[in-house]
């Protein structure tokens, strides 16, 4: 299963942590771990051209993305793009969910 972490503090995504295969289908016929990867892809190319100094980290032996956007200005730019991966990864989570888990934490 992947799992989608969202780190929240107030209305604000600060973090998102994308862990784990999804296991739908064997490596390489995966649709649901292409259409995470493809999706996470295009938010990190948005958080770059919107110059919000994000920091994305793949580690691939953990199967572990990680997004962490730093200071207010960064975070306030990058909100459309989180959101919408949170909006879009919500939706396929109804509709593979043995596959994709979101989460939310809120944080002080």
């Amino acid at each position: 299963m992947t799992t989608l972490t969202f780190s929240l503090r107030g209305d604000d995504i600060i973090a998102v942590s994308v862990e784990g295969h999804a296991g739908y289908a064997e490596s390489g016929e995966d649709i649901v771990c292409a259409g995470i990867s493809a999706l996470v892809q295009m938010v990190d190319c948005q958080l770059y051209m919107l110059e919000t100094d994000a920091d994305m980290s793949v580690d691939e032996e953990t199967a572990r993305i990680m997004i962490k956007v730093g200071n207010k200005e960064a975070i306030t730019k990058a909100q459309l793009p989180l959101h919408a991966l949170m909006v879009v990864a919500k939706s396929w989570q109804e509709e593979y969910t043995d596959f994709i888990s979101v989460q939310e934490v809120k944080l002080l």
